[in-house]
């Protein structure tokens, strides 16, 4: 049986989500395709972090459960013309995700 370090386990979740309190304010925000009204909203890496890792928390973006699941059963970039989203959508989304964040957690005023 794989022995699970805490401390790196801990490392990780930091590296990738941030916080709990991060998780848990993205929940709230709607979902990245436009015209989605959905309430289950996930926290959703637009990008891997290489090596099967998840990238840092700065590439997340709110995502519903379908959206999220259909990203993971179809890929990224057949979601994206599926939903009609530029290129640049996804990036956007997690820009202004980071910064919706920075400032209802204090971090910076806008």
């Amino acid at each position: 049986m794989r022995r699970v370090n805490p401390e790196r386990k801990a490392r990780e979740f930091a590296r990738a989500f941030c916080s709990r309190a991060r998780v848990a304010f993205i929940k709230t925000l709607p979902c990245v395709v436009p015209y989605c009204r959905s309430a289950q909203i996930e926290n959703m890496h637009i990008a891997g972090g290489g090596s099967g890792r998840k990238a840092d928390a700065h590439l997340i973006v709110p995502c519903c459960t379908a959206h999220h699941a259909q990203v993971h059963q179809q890929g990224i970039l057949s979601f994206m013309r599926a939903h009609a989203l530029g290129p640049l959508h996804l990036q956007h989304a997690a820009a202004a995700t980071e910064v919706a964040w920075r400032a209802d957690s204090g971090e910076y005023d806008l």
